[in-house]
């Protein structure tokens, strides 16, 4: 079957696509949960190499079904179901994250045993059980559910508003990103191209078959030395992963290494997966990212050299991303911070819509009947009239919910405008850039800037809860990031098979919102049954964020920087509209926007990026000058996305080893 021929099939069996979300959300949390300690980061079935987001169980997905489908099981599966379920995988994959858990609703749940006086000022009774209860998922027992059935309702239903935000706006652009813009949205072409060499579809797939197979079995050669050391001690450390290495896979800067003069290196990554999905990212937005941190990099020396960031030499590479108000990110004179994250994001988010503004004016025509795009809305998953619909009342849900934590009409109008701001940035840049802006440290900016400029003592519910959600709704796809990169992958696989964008609707919606509260019981299910110090990933993971990181004065004053930080987000906001600008008027401008997000940053500085990107630079500018397109297309991005395969594999095999250890320990 053609993957493209999908316009004939029937509509989209949603019977299954329920049930598959339900066991999904539900397998996946149980595989985390009996995962081993130093194998729950990066095999579970969520996110498997933060910051690209890049999750697990879609790719498990195609390549298992298709394994099935060979080997003579299930010889009536459709190319398209694989489709529907790949979708609905999507969506249900960011949730099943260790900090998808820990750094949301678990993280307020724990701070009853934590503080549990201090909690009970800044937390309804309707978010957390009593201390009592939430003492036993640390020990075990038996599971009282009519107590834990509010908090998981509420936490629910904060999810569902959002996710209905996030739908309406996904929708509304989606015509502009996907069918004009034709946005890339690396993950997704790479599920696409395993998708096409592992059903074998035509003869194309079969001429790129040699260089796929090179590719999965350059994965796995370079994956499983990696996941051997980490499993035995006994193992030689091929790739010295056991050395300086963060938990993302990068290899930080010891300040009494030669390296450490440089005070502006802090993080190298060396997570081959990072390679390769780098290497189906724009010429222009890999080349601008190292490019950028060269200039960072070259900025932060000659301010250390006037006296700036003093002692920054003396300090590892992590802690010279994030360690107080000495590091660049924070302190004078640059508060890369402010000028990236904030000021780069939100320039990012309002140039593009003002450079659309016709695209955006003519959804507002068709939505009242009128206008060029009318006549497409055949194409469209729902009207526009239907899309801003539902955005005005999701707006009105989503503030009656924040009412119950406390939260002010003012306030909850600034956390919806956050995260309007930062996930359409995050969605585009996880489009074009196969990554996010990870790292919450900056969603405070527009309460800093409009209300809270230095945290109110004594602190009141409306500040803790508008403290919590705006710092971790910016980080990695928990909740909301997660519903706007669920519809944008959902509808660029149907630009990509055919399948109607009806269907792709229905599925990220369902899919979504019942995996949600199947992911939340069954991580209380699991430590009630055997008791969170028991089970690695929930033992070693950090929850007293509310109260000690979130809502303390001490962070909430220099986050995004220290005062005053708005001439730095005003400095980015001016560079990134200059970039983009130039970048749009000028087709020979080498340099644009997202690189320069991306290589001054939290992006370059904490998650490396920057050295992955410039090595996939270096390959992508190869291929091209020796084999030119086709070169790329028929060498290149068979072995790039095989190696995600192979990544995958043995993904799929070091998990289910290490769930086997958990009950016979070897």
């Amino acid at each position: 079957m053609d993957l493209k021929s999908f316009e004939k099939i029937e509509k989209v069996p949603l019977p299954i696509v329920a049930v598959f979300s339900i066991l999904l959300a539900f397998v996946s949390m149980v595989w985390i949960s009996l995962l081993p300690s130093g194998l729950w980061h990066f095999y579970n079935l969520g996110i498997v190499a933060c910051p690209l987001q890049l999750t697990s169980a879609p790719f498990m997905l195609i390549i298992l079904t298709a394994a099935i489908s060979r080997a003579g099981f299930l010889k009536k599966l459709r190319t398209s179901t694989v489709v529907y379920l790949y979708i609905a995988a999507v969506s249900v994959a960011w949730y099943t994250d260790y900090a998808a858990t820990s750094e949301w609703y678990a993280g307020v749940w724990h701070n009853r045993r934590f503080y549990p006086d201090v909690t009970m000022q800044y937390v309804p009774w309707y978010l957390a059980p009593p201390t009592d209860y939430v003492e036993r998922l640390v020990t075990g027992g038996l599971i009282d559910w009519g107590v834990w059935g509010m908090p998981i309702l509420y936490w629910t239903i904060l999810h569902i508003v959002f996710y209905l935000f996030m739908a309406s706006i996904i929708t509304i652009f989606r015509r502009n990103w996907i069918d004009v813009e034709k946005v890339p949205f690396t993950h997704i072409l790479a599920s696409h191209e395993i998708l096409k060499h592992t059903f074998k579809e035509g003869n194309a797939a079969s001429k790129l078959a040699k260089p796929f197979i090179i590719g999965v079995l350059l994965g796995l050669v370079v994956q499983i030395p990696i996941y051997m050391a980490v499993m035995f001690p006994w193992f030689p450390d091929v790739y010295g992963w056991r050395v300086n290495t963060c938990g993302h896979g990068g290899y930080w800067i010891p300040a009494g290494s030669p390296l450490a003069s440089i005070v502006g290196l802090s993080m190298i990554q060396k997570h081959p997966v990072f390679i390769a999905i780098g290497y189906l990212v724009p010429l222009s937005t890999l080349f601008s990212t190292w490019f950028f941190h060269l200039v960072y990099i070259i900025a932060v020396q000659v301010a250390f050299v006037l006296g700036y960031y003093t002692g920054l030499d003396t300090i590892g590479g992590c802690g010279r991303a994030w360690c107080g108000t000495v590091t660049p990110n924070f302190g004078e004179p640059f508060k890369f911070m402010a000028l990236s994250y904030v000021g780069g994001s939100t320039a990012l988010t309002l140039i593009y819509l003002l450079l659309n503004w016709r695209y955006v004016r003519d959804t507002l025509l068709a939505a009242l009947g009128k206008g060029p795009l009318k006549g497409y809305e055949g194409e469209e998953p729902i009207t526009y009239r239907q899309a801003y619909t539902l955005l005005l009342i999701s707006i009105v849900l989503i503030i009656m919910v924040l009412l119950g934590w406390g939260m002010g009409p003012a306030t909850s109008i600034i956390l919806i405008f956050t995260v309007f701001i930062f996930w359409i940035t995050n969605t585009r840049i996880w489009g074009l850039a196969g990554c996010t802006l990870q790292g919450a440290e900056h969603g405070n900016a527009f309460y800093r800037l409009f209300v809270w400029p230095q945290a109110p003592q004594p602190p009141t519910m409306e500040y803790m809860a508008s403290a919590y959600l705006s710092e971790w709704l910016v980080d990695v796809p928990k909740s909301f990031g997660g519903a706007a990169l669920s519809f944008a992958a959902g509808y660029k696989m149907a630009s990509l098979t055919g399948v109607k964008t009806r269907e792709v609707f229905k599925i990220v919606l369902i899919a979504g919102i019942l995996g949600y509260p199947i992911v939340m019981a069954t991580y209380v299910f699991m430590c009630h049954t055997f008791g969170l110090a028991k089970l690695p990933v929930w033992a070693e993971s950090t929850y007293d964020s509310l109260i000690d990181r979130c809502g303390n004065p001490d962070n909430w004053n220099v986050r995004p920087g220290t005062e005053p930080w708005w001439p730095n987000f005003l400095a980015g906001f001016i560079i990134v509209a200059l970039l983009s600008w130039l970048h749009a008027r000028f087709i020979w401008f080498p340099l644009e926007p997202i690189g320069f997000i991306l290589g001054t940053s939290y992006m370059s500085m904490l998650w490396g990026v920057w050295f992955p990107f410039l090595i996939a630079w270096i390959l992508k500018t190869v291929t091209l000058k020796v084999g030119g397109t086709k070169g790329y297309e028929e060498f290149g991005i068979p072995i790039a996305v095989g190696l995600i395969a192979g990544y995958m594999i043995a993904v799929l095999i070091g998990g289910l080893v290490g769930i086997a250890r958990f009950f016979v320990p070897f």
